[in-house]
């Protein structure tokens, strides 16, 4: 299966808006695989990462999938979403490991604990205009991802895969 992020597991062509995407050497994914810091500034906004790499087709079934661990966040939740609005979103909730309510346009979510914090998190959607998914946290489910940050608050990052697929596949690492 085909991974369309071009690097998976470091922040080189990624974009960070009210964010830093640092890589993290120190902590690696179950894979064994490096990871990336989502890094909260302090301003008001929403504090959201992006691969640019990630050219999908319109009215294609699309799963992105990453493996996701709150490090040391103020925000209980995670989102997958769209950057073309909340049609493609679900978001994931780490104080009690559920995911939350899905989008219009999306088949089929999931979490799944895989030890250590880390939780594979991945939505399965059809995909309705040509914007690319993003991830970002939020205070609350279905909202609160405009909020002051803290400057220090972060999640963990990696194993980051989107393909053509109708759920979860096998990930395939890729470098550039």
């Amino acid at each position: 299966m085909q991974n369309l992020v071009t690097n998976s597991n470091t922040p080189t062509g990624w974009t960070a808006t009210a964010s830093t995407l640092p890589a993290d050497g120190s902590i690696t994914t179950p894979l064994g695989f490096p990871t990336m810091r989502v890094v909260e500034d302090n301003t008001t906004a929403v504090h959201l990462v992006f691969p640019l790499s990630s050219t999908l087709k319109v009215g294609r079934t699309y799963t992105c999938q990453a493996v996701v661990k709150k490090q040391s966040s103020a925000r209980n939740f995670f989102v997958f979403a769209h950057s073309g609005g909340g049609v493609n979103q679900c978001w994931f909730d780490f104080s009690t490991g559920l995911r939350g309510t899905l989008g219009a346009s999306v088949l089929r979510a999931g979490m799944e604990f895989l030890g250590n914090g880390f939780y594979l998190c991945w939505i399965t959607f059809v995909q309705t205009n040509a914007f690319v998914p993003i991830f970002y946290p939020a205070t609350s489910d279905g909202g609160g991802i405009s909020f002051a940050g803290d400057n220090v608050s972060y999640y963990i990052i990696g194993d980051v895969q989107i393909s053509e697929s109708n759920g979860p596949a096998e990930f395939t690492r890729t470098t550039g």
